[in-house]
This record gives C-alpha cells, structure tokens and sequence, in this order.
C-alpha cells in the first residue's frame, strides 16, 4: 500500500490510529466504530491511497459489534461491499434524510449476528429490505420512516426472537398488522402516524406481552382503545396522541384505560377529555404507579385537577391549552414528586403560582402563555428549578425578572 510523499514517515498503522482518534473511536474498546463525520473517512483513505471504504474492510480482524452510519451518501457497491465483511456487527444504524431506495437486502443478509438494526429516514420499501426475515438473532428493529407499507409485514412475523419493533410512519395500515400479530414476543412496538385504525387496534389486542405503545395519529377512536386496554395488561407506556377525530370520545377512552393495572406513561393529545374523563382515569388501579401524564390541548379545567391531583406518584405532567386557573392550580400542589411541569397556555395568574411554588421537587416549570406578574414571580423564586418559561405581560417588570435568578429562564 502506496503512501503520498508528504507522509512518507508515517505508517500506515499510525495513520489508521491517528485517523481512529480524529473520528473520536475509542482504541481500549475497538468494538465502537462511529463514522461522523464523513470527511474524516475520506481524509484517512486518501492517505492511505485505496478505496474509501476498504479502511473498514480493515477492521474485520478486530470483530467490531457496532457501526453507525449518519448522513451519509452512499455508492451501492461500496456500502454492500463494507457490510459484507463485517460478519461480526451486533449493532447498525444507517439514518440519513437523503436516502437511496432499493438496495442493500444484499448486504443486510450477511449480518448474521445482527441483534439491533435501526434504518430510518432511508427511504427503503419492502423491497429494499426483503430479505430481513434472514436476520433471526434481531432483537430491536426501528425501520421508521420508510416507505415500506404492507407487503413486509409478513417477512418481519418471522422475527422470531424481535422484542423492540418501530415502524412509525411507513403507510401501514389494518391489513398489514395483521400479519403482526402473531408477533406475541414483542415487547414494545410503535406504528405511530399509520392508519391501522380500529381493525389495527384488534390485531395488536393479541400482542399480550406489550409493555410500550404508540398508536398516535392512527385515526383509531375509543373503540380501538378498548381493544388495546381489554388485552394488553402488562402495558407500561401508552401514547395516544393525534387520535382527536369527532368521532373520538375521550371521556370513553379513560374509562377504557382505567382497566389497565400496570400503566405508567399516557400520552393523550387533543381528544376532548374533560373532568369526567379524569375521573374515570384516576379511578384506575394503576393510578400509583402513573409517572408521566402528558394531557394537552384538551379540556380539564379546574375541577379536572381534582382527579389529576389523585396521581400522587407523578414526575411529569403537560396540560397546556385546557383551561386551568389558580383554582386548579391549588389541587396539583399536592404533587409532592412532580419535577416536569408544563402549564403553558392556560389562565393561572400570581396567585396560581402561590400554590405552585409548593412543590419543592420541580427542576423544569413552563408557564408560558399565562398572565404572571412581579408577585407570582416572587413566589416561584423560592423553587430550585433548572429551567423556567414564562411570557412577559404588563405586571411583570424587570423586578420580577431579577428575582427569579435562575441559570435558564425563558420570556415568551
């Protein structure tokens, strides 16, 4: 192998090394390959004098596990050439916005000990990647963003060991679920901004062993919920966003969810919940173990804070845009763990942050889109909070800047 006279005292191992450093790997753990950014790719090999790609080739003999791939243009050859001699990977992510279509199934089929393959924004279809069904050792796959559309779904049911499937937006739809649900190994899985609609919801219903799920933006209504809450017993983490059509009725919903034993994190955007849809939420028998509720853009109100207040366990709870005045922000003071707060975009006034600055554990506190003044700025100064967002209004002066002397404030 050639070297350019200007590095003549250079070795080739060196150069290697030294091009390894630049690219931020770590030699103690050879195992950990990251290519970003590319440039750096191209300045080794050009010392080297050889094909871009064959600096990986190199590395077969160290068995490296894991390899991303960022932002990159790729050669067909050249990318299905690198791969191929790279048995060894456990871990790949290739993720650019500018993808290349049908290719690498070829590639794809020699990474026998694969165990995690993220291939996003990639522009790849079913039959790009139709020979997948060939990696049985694949724990995780998040093919998100794809074009993929039905025709894979059966090729991905002969996962047989997959416990982590993502597949958001990637025009799925009730008919290519199906073929998914004999999948009953899986653990997590998102299909979010698909529409499987209420159909979809069935055929994931037999998904027993789910604990995550995201089933935003499916067009699915409360009849698809109660699909999901009558069979999914160990689910953890729900998300439900973007599901706010007419014939949606949140309130249903809840009473739906409130099934659910084990529920942790919900995340339900827009669909029309109001205090009775609370009420029958915080009747739930995972109302303990609720960590996370994420409710915007609906319309809770002051009695909706009640129920909400039930949540004693909470860490993070967003409610923008649902009404909420002082009076509501008196009932979620009880919160003794909640460390996340967005209220954004409601009506709490100086003396809703009275109230608010009782709870001591909050690190992050959005109040943007409220009408806060010098007082209720006084009262939030007694908080440790990593971060605050409020809106700047006419009772809010300098003065009230200054006392909140914290590191990261922002004024709307």
């Amino acid at each position: 192998m050639l070297v350019p006279e200007t590095m003549d005292e250079v070795s080739t191992k060196d150069m290697i090394v030294n091009g390894f450093n630049q690219l931020g790997l770590n030699q103690e753990n050879p195992s950990e390959i990251y290519l970003l950014p590319a440039a750096l790719i191209y300045r080794i090999s050009e010392f080297l004098q050889d094909d871009r790609w064959l600096i990986l080739c190199h590395l077969k003999n160290i068995g490296p596990k894991r390899l991303i791939l960022k932002g990159q243009q790729f050669l067909e050859s050249k990318y299905e050439n690198v791969l191929s001699r790279l048995p060894t990977l456990e871990v790949l992510e290739i993720s650019y916005p500018h993808g290349r279509g049908e290719i690498d199934y070829v590639a794809f089929k020699n990474l026998v000990n694969l165990k995690v393959l993220r291939v996003q924004l990639n522009r790849y279809t079913h039959i790009g990647l139709s020979s997948i069904s060939s990696l049985q050792e694949l724990r995780e796959l998040d093919l998100s963003y794809n074009s993929l559309k039905d025709g894979l779904c059966e090729q991905l049911s002969q996962l047989s060991h997959l416990k982590v499937l993502r597949a958001r937006q990637t025009q799925l739809t009730s008919k290519g679920v199906h073929n998914l649900s004999s999948m009953v190994q899986l653990v997590e899985l998102d299909l979010g901004n698909n529409s499987i609609k209420n159909e979809g919801c069935e055929h994931i219903s037999k998904l027993i062993n789910l604990m995550v799920l995201n089933i935003q933006g499916t067009n699915t209504n409360h009849d698809g919920v109660l699909y999901v809450a009558s069979s999914l017993e160990k689910l953890e983490k729900l998300n439900l966003n973007g599901n706010g059509n007419p014939k949606h009725d949140g309130n249903v919903s809840c009473l739906h969810l409130s099934k659910l034993k084990s529920l942790k994190e919900i995340r339900f955007e827009g669909a029309g919940v109001t205090a009775v849809g609370l009420e029958n939420l915080a009747t739930s028998r995972s109302v303990e173990h609720m960590k996370l509720l994420h409710l915007n853009k609906n319309a809770i109100g002051d009695i909706g804070c009640i129920s909400i207040a039930k949540f004693v366990n909470l860490k993070e709870l967003n409610v923008p845009s649902n009404h909420i005045g002082d009076l509501g922000a008196k009932e979620l003071k009880v919160l003794s763990k909640l460390e996340n707060l967005d209220i954004s975009k409601n009506i709490i006034g100086d003396v809703g942050c009275r109230y608010l600055s009782e709870l001591k554990t909050l690190k992050h506190l959005n109040l943007s889109g409220n009408v806060i003044g010098d007082a209720g700025c006084a009262y939030l100064s007694t908080l440790d909070l990593n971060f605050i967002q409020i809106s700047n209004s006419d009772g809010l002066t300098e003065a009230g800047f200054d006392s909140l002397n914290y590191h990261s404030i922002i004024i709307m």
